[in-house]
């Protein structure tokens, strides 16, 4: 069996910044955060590589006397493992592009993992299609059978497929499995793609595992050391040469055609076996007769469906005290600072967003793109929300009212009491700001001039 190297893992990174922006509370800044608006995820590791299959063979005829051709059950397959905030795994997809079915034997594909299969839960689809729900086998780690019979992937195709010259090639259908974690595990990402085996398709406790398992609960103990098998307590499913029945290729392109024993294709495996797979292990890429092989073909991997990103708050811009152009914006809030004492803001304007407008008033607010003055009601609340515009961050370090006077069209304030509407062209309307609350505020018509005193506000600029 090959060892996959840990540089092959490619992690995509969980280092936590506190002090940064984490939308959702994961512990792990957005910046950071591959999927920052889901708790349950912000790494993926992806094993061969992001965008990279590994290639897995199987001799299905263990432990009989077989011809070593390792193109009965050929794959390709991709993994990526989910992990938490503090690098728990919470969710692992496997693909799997079947590549060749040229044994005489109709084989099965399953997985186990490093894991218990405690509030593990599976599902499957094949070539994109609908989520089918899978029961886990009764093993104590989390086992599952991806599919009974690969030929449903070829349609049903019978006979050799993709292992004989001359023979038009077949692209079978890429299938998919998900197995989630209510509470999360930690399983070394190096040792993927991990207990993936074939079966022989209606008997599932026949079968072919990689060298360093020993099988599931099912399996047929007594399959061991009969035919050609040299299995020991460290190492099994293995010929007498010492080639396992099973092999891991992390970046193979061929595979042995029909009837070519795979040491003529990869002359260094006869090194691997010999040393019990110490030596020679990229025996598949250091001495290749490329005559001898046929080439996997198959599909590129899917790509990741783009990150939801919804929750996090969009900002732009800075206030910075004397500054009196500056307009700083968060999730389509706006705040402007048109007069300054000190680190004291004595002339705030904001426009607040549809998007905030949880119940608006019968006569509506037609405008709010306009920045408006802010003035009266509670100036305490109305800082936090200025301060989580200007900043993120909703504390107000001081607030006050009268801090200047001025004139302005469509005043706003917060106010009490429910949305309505009122003769002098008041539209009390309730917004939602987040970390802050709900609020009810009051927006004057834009066309409705006042004299007023102006609310002063310091955050933390």
């Amino acid at each position: 069996m090959l060892k996959t190297a840990i540089p092959a893992l490619s992690l995509l990174l969980l280092v936590p910044a506190a002090s940064a922006q984490d939308s959702d509370a994961d512990g792990v800044a957005d910046a950071s955060d591959i999927l920052p608006c889901d708790p349950s995820v912000a790494s993926i590791a992806y094993a061969p590589g992001q965008g990279s299959w590994s290639m897995q063979t199987f001799e299905d005829q263990w432990p009989e006397h077989t011809d070593l051709d390792y193109n009965d059950v050929v794959v390709r397959t991709h993994l990526r493992l989910y992990g938490n905030g503090v690098g728990q795994i919470t969710r692992v997809s496997l693909f799997v592009q079947p590549v060749a079915l040229g044994g005489i034997y109709d084989n099965g594909l399953a997985l186990q993992l490093p894991a218990s299969r405690t509030g593990v839960t599976a599902r499957r689809r094949i070539a994109g299609g609908a989520w089918q729900s899978l029961a886990l086998e009764a093993d104590a780690t989390a086992t599952v059978v991806i599919s009974p019979n690969l030929r449903e992937l070829f349609g049903g195709s019978p006979g050799v497929i993709n292992s004989e010259s001359g023979v038009p090639a077949q692209t079978g259908q890429m299938i998919e499995l998900e197995l989630s974690f209510a509470t999360p595990a930690a399983i070394d990402g190096s040792l993927a793609p991990f207990d993936l085996f074939a079966f022989r398709a209606g008997d599932f406790a026949h079968q072919i595992h990689f060298p360093q398992y020993g099988g599931t609960a099912a399996m047929d103990g007594a399959l061991f050391n009969t035919g050609t098998d040299a299995s020991s307590p460290s190492r099994r499913f293995v010929h007498f040469t010492g080639t396992p029945f099973a092999l891991h290729l992390e970046s193979a392109s061929l595979y042995p055609l029909e009837g070519v024993a795979i040491d003529q294709l990869f002359p260094d495996i006869v090194g691997f076996a010999q040393s019990g797979g110490v030596t020679n292990s990229n025996f598949y890429a250091s001495t290749v007769a490329s005559s001898q092989g046929f080439p996997a073909g198959g599909t590129p991997v899917p790509t990741e469906p783009t990150a939801d990103t919804s929750c996090v708050q969009q900002s732009g811009g800075a206030l910075t005290p004397g500054n009196t152009t500056a307009i700083a914006t968060r999730n389509g809030f706006q705040v402007q600072c048109r007069q300054w004492n000190g680190n004291e803001c004595t002339q705030m304007y904001i426009s607040v967003p549809q998007s905030a407008f949880t119940e608006e008033a019968s006569c509506g607010v037609p405008d709010k793109t306009s920045l408006r003055p802010m003035w009266h009601g509670s100036v305490q609340l109305q800082c936090q929300t200025v301060c989580w515009v200007a900043t993120g961050n909703a504390t107000c370090v001081a607030s006050r009212g009268g801090a200047s006077s001025g004139s302005g069209y469509g005043w706003m304030y917060t106010s009490s009491g429910s949305p309505r509407c009122d003769a002098s062209g008041r539209q009390y309307s309730t917004i939602s700001v987040p970390t802050v609350g709900s609020q009810l505020w009051s927006f004057d018509n834009m066309s409705w001039q006042r004299n007023g005193s102006f609310s002063g506000y310091t955050c933390n600029w």
